[in-house]
């Protein structure tokens, strides 16, 4: 957003900026009229679309301009300049609240004062039906004396109104702040500020947020399902009536939060009358890894070959850039609403009134009843003992005795787990079933955060966002659905394949989504409009089976039935190569992550690691005749994964096509399996209606 500073927006002269967030500028400014300064708070125009805008914009600013309390800071104009829409409000100069409470907590009775303003502002507002949505120390500004005066009521909704972002399933908030129904995406009313207004309680007697997360999917489970840490192991000093009373603030149930901001001030004051000391409390100790060993958790597999180079010593040769007609209509408000849903992740360092950000949650499931199968680490060299002949069931080999590696199983799918994605920080993992849903599941908890139906046949293949907003599917009823990840509502179905949509992934920007097909097509999206852009046609002569992006999202690389992979450019639907050689189904293909090499899985029993740009094949896997259904690279290139219809997992040494061990259960065909983002865990789902998360062992020569 270019500087205003020098400029006249009507009657005011800009002087300087004030500040910048997510959402608006804020400049001080002269009104010569009357010879006083002035703020004014300027709406970043990318955010909305101006005609639908202006109207809603007149409506709920002359409402806001209309309150008149002693803590809510006076709106005295608003208007339109060109294509800007601004607020000009009372300058205060004592600072903001999230500025006073940055170094340290307040006193007990300061913060009690500072409540009350807060309060008395807040139930005068509910009065009036002005619920704020966006409550937070940011806007709490600070006049000379340290009185409270809350700002920017309304705004959250009437940036909520916009077009640009309600057409992505998306509403406004900020996370660290917003109650559980603003995630579930159900209508706010006062509690929603009584929530948001406990936060800021906390936050101004201990100097920490009650909830921290790297990410819009673990700020919406921690506020949704877990407990906030008790005060009182952030402050010793905080008596336990008091913390009582936040706790109850933050309660995830309306009904059982105080009603009314008024009621949580009153309540917190009586706290502070009651003098009875109570012991601090006890640590908390810290939860155990989601690992089942704590040696296995740093390890990763480490085969005795160097595998494949991880770092080209020259460039590799790509098509050029795709052209500007390719990339999104809407760029810039993509990028603004990435930075609305994760802005509290890229700015971390910066006022909070720089994260706005959005979506919605969930139901939990019960928690997976622990594995009761004990699978077997063992060296393949002998292909008539899946098992490898060892007797105990850790599976050591010639190594002698191995660790207890014992898979995490995640289970509710009620039908085959037929595909798996991580997030992009691997806290969530997506699964889509035979049972016609998707699940997304906390790795943390290992329970079920949120169920997606709406398809009515099989998921066939699963897929989030780069950034986390959304869940992609791909079904068996020959379509692919865009989901809102939060509230699992739909945003969005794409539909133009004559059969089923066996695979469906975003580009690693998330600009754009592939499809591929029965119908022997692939399929180019814009992820925003739901656009399509391109069709990938007329060179597989059998149903397509998987397709993927190159890292660099210049490359899309499709897996066919009728025996080949196809290499084709983004930019222009050319074919550029034709993987010939197996002499069976080829069921799925992957990039390493650096987009150096190509994998495919064939049906024939074997796997090739291919250069793709010339078509030859750097090494050859045999898996003793069991076809393999998915195939997955470690992140260095040190080792590859296959799973196939025998149920067993086996890694082996890229470069040289040497077996280094596998992992077997008593389970039915793999179907699909990933390695974590970090590489030292991945995870597999099988017919047997599990997601299967294993822990690596370290691989030595056998």
């Amino acid at each position: 957003m270019a500087t205003l500073v020098g400029q006249n927006l009507g009657q005011y002269k800009v002087l300087r900026l004030l500040g910048e967030g997510g959402m608006a500028a804020v400049y001080q400014a002269h009104q010569e009229s009357i010879k006083r300064d002035v703020a004014i708070k300027v709406i970043k125009p990318n955010l909305i679309d101006m005609d639908d805008f202006a109207e809603r914009f007149h409506h709920e600013a002359h409402l806001v301009a209309s309150l008149s309390q002693a803590h809510i800071l006076k709106v005295f104009d608003y208007g339109r300049h060109e294509d800007i829409v601004y607020l000009v409000m009372e300058l205060m100069t004592g600072g903001s609240l999230e500025q006073l409470i940055k170094n340290e907590p307040l006193p007990l009775n300061r913060a009690a004062v500072i409540l009350e303003e807060i309060a008395s502002a807040l139930d005068y507002a509910h009065q009036k039906g002005v619920i704020h949505r966006d409550l937070k120390p940011g806007n709490v500004l600070l006049d000379e004396s340290g009185g409270a005066f809350l700002t920017d009521f309304g705004l959250a909704k009437l940036l909520n109104s916009s077009q640009k972002l309600t057409q992505t399933g998306t509403s406004i908030g900020t996370p660290a702040y917003m109650a559980p129904e603003q995630w579930r995406g159900t209508p706010s009313d006062a509690r929603t500020d009584v929530y948001a207004l406990g936060v800021v309680l906390y936050e101004m007697l201990s100097g920490a947020l009650p909830f921290k997360g790297d990410s819009a999917l673990s700020m919406m489970y921690l506020h949704m399902h877990e407990p906030p840490p008790p005060l009182r192991l952030q402050n010793s000093a905080i008596p336990l009536d008091v913390e009582t009373v936040v706790s109850r603030a933050l309660a995830k149930d309306p009904e059982d939060r105080f009603q009314s901001a008024g009621g949580l001030a009153a309540a917190f004051r009586s706290a502070l009358e009651v003098k009875t000391p109570v012991p601090s409390p006890s640590p908390i100790p810290a939860a155990a890894p989601v690992v089942p060993s704590a040696d296995l958790a740093a390890t990763s597999f480490v085969p005795s070959s160097p595998g494949l180079p991880n770092a080209p010593d020259q460039p590799v040769t790509l098509p050029p850039k795709r052209p500007d007609w390719l990339m999104p209509a809407m760029t810039g408000v993509g990028v603004a609403a990435v930075l609305l849903l994760l802005g509290f992740g890229i700015l971390s360092n910066t006022a909070r009134l720089n994260t706005p950000t959005v979506t919605v949650t969930t139901a939990p499931t019960d928690r997976p009843a622990p594995p009761t199968e004990r699978p077997q680490l063992t060296p393949p060299d002998n292909p008539n003992n899946p098992g490898g002949g060892n007797s105990g069931p850790s599976g050591g080999g010639d190594n002698g005795p191995g660790p207890d590696l014992r898979p995490h199983l995640l289970t509710g799918h009620t039908a085959a787990v037929n595909s798996i994605a991580f997030s992009t920080d691997g806290k969530f993992i997506a699964s889509g079933s035979d049972d016609k849903t998707a699940r997304l599941w906390s790795m943390e908890t290992e329970k079920s955060v949120q169920v997606f139906t709406g398809h009515k046949d099989a998921v066939k293949s699963v897929a989030l966002s780069p950034d986390s907003r959304y869940l992609l599917t791909a079904s068996a009823d020959g379509t692919a659905i865009l989901w809102n990840v939060g509230s699992g509502q739909i945003v969005r179905s794409l539909s133009g394949h004559a059969g089923a949509v066996n695979s469906a992934v975003f580009s690693s920007d998330g600009q754009f989504v592939l499809t591929a097909s029965t119908d022997e097509s692939a399929k180019l999206w814009d992820t925003e409009t739901g656009n399509l852009l391109l069709t990938f046609s007329g060179v597989h002569t059998d149903a397509l089976l998987d397709a993927v992006f190159s890292p660099d999202g210049k490359i899309i690389a499709t897996a066919s039935a009728d025996m080949t992979g196809v290499i084709w450019d983004a930019q222009t639907g050319n074919v550029l190569q034709t993987l010939k050689g197996h002499t069976g189904v080829v069921q799925a293909i992957a990039f390493s992550w650096d987009g150096r090499y190509l994998i495919t899985g064939s049906a024939d029993g074997t796997a090739r690691i291919w250069n793709y740009q010339s078509g030859t094949v750097i090494s050859l896997i045999d898996n003793q005749g069991q076809g393999i259904a998915a195939v997955t690279f470690q992140p260095d290139n040190r080792v590859v994964i296959t799973s196939g219809q025998d149920g067993i997992i086996r890694a082996w040494d890229p470069l040289s096509g040497r077996a280094l061990r596998q992992m077997s259960a008593p389970t039915d065909p793999v179907k699909s399996v990933l390695f974590a983002p970090r590489g030292v865990r991945f995870i597999a789902t099988a017919a047997d209606r599990t997601v299967r998360l294993w822990p690596l062992p370290e691989l030595g020569p056998h």
